[in-house]
């Protein structure tokens, strides 16, 4: 369900604090207001991450896709159990899970 939203808020900033605003904004990639209520929800909200971070957790996906052969093959061949199976799997997709978020998940900015 899309939040209605309505009210509209008018503030008044120097042109410092605009440009500040402006500077922090663009690096987010949000919209200002986006980006405030963000900030006004007790989030941070982080910056894009650079290109390269797409690019290693292409490799992560690639790594967990040859795991996921490796294993296969492993139970197949009766090499290796499934629990230890279900654990390094698991352990992988976690772990693109949490290096995921902590990038691109704004961050929560109360203590």
């Amino acid at each position: 369900m899309k939040v209605k939203r309505n009210t509209q808020v008018i503030i008044r900033l120097s042109n410092e604090e605009n440009n500040n605003l402006k500077k922090l904004v663009s690096k987010t990639g949000l919209s200002q207001s986006e980006y405030i209520r963000q900030l006004i929800s007790g989030k941070n909200p982080r910056a894009i991450p650079p290109s390269e971070f797409r690019d290693m957790l292409g490799c992560l996906y690639s790594i967990d896709n040859k795991l996921i052969k490796i294993i296969d093959f492993a139970k197949e061949n009766g090499f290796i159990e499934d629990s230890i199976v279900e654990d390094a799997n698991f352990m992988v997709k976690n772990a693109i899970v949490k290096i995921t978020k902590a990038v691109l998940e704004p961050e929560s900015g109360k203590s």
